[in-house]
């Protein structure tokens, strides 16, 4: 490896990590700006069964693998796109958003206070360090894009299957604690 090649890889994990630390602080700050937001009780609680909903019709009953592949096939795709150059660190502000939001609803529709949980909880922390990893890698893609210089594929790829097991770990406490 040359020694200019050398410093371009130090300043691309450098940017990396960088950018990943600025996605981290973008979704926490995402989710509370949702969690923030005022909702009326009449879409509270329709947001709030919406999203029950649709989070039971991921749920097989007993059934701990079935779930988390299910949670798993909801969520990678999310993610995936997250990693995108332009758009994916936008998706990954809205779906902390979202989030944010939706816990806003369940406090209003319920009662029961889950923004802490969106920061305690281990399915939770898994879920938004994967989102900021993938959004953090689309901040970087976009910057290599957009100065036209190359990718390096196997870095990218690299990060991209950490998120994956981050994803997948997730999932599998999310399930744990939906059979539980």
């Amino acid at each position: 490896m040359s020694k200019n090649a050398r410093c371009n890889f130090v300043n691309y994990w450098k940017l990396r990590a960088v950018s990943i630390l600025l996605m981290l602080i973008l979704t926490a700050s995402s989710i509370m700006a949702g969690y923030l937001q005022d909702i009326s009780p009449e879409e509270a609680s329709s947001l709030y069964n919406e999203a029950t909903s649709y989070f039971e019709g991921l749920v097989v009953n007993g059934d701990v693998e079935a779930t988390a592949f299910n949670m798993l096939r909801d969520f990678i795709p999310v993610v995936l796109v997250c990693n995108a150059p332009f758009v994916g660190p936008f998706t990954a502000i809205y779906t902390a958003y979202s989030a944010g939001y939706t816990a806003k609803a369940e406090r209003i529709a319920t009662g029961n206070d889950t923004f802490a949980s969106l920061f305690l909880d281990p399915a939770n922390i898994l879920q938004l360090l994967a989102i900021a990893l993938a959004g953090g890698e689309g901040v970087l893609l976009s910057y290599v894009f957009w100065r036209k210089e190359k990718v390096e594929n196997l870095e990218t790829l690299a990060v991209i299957i950490l998120e994956m097991s981050l994803t997948i770990l997730s999932v599998v406490f999310e399930a744990f604690e939906a059979l539980f």
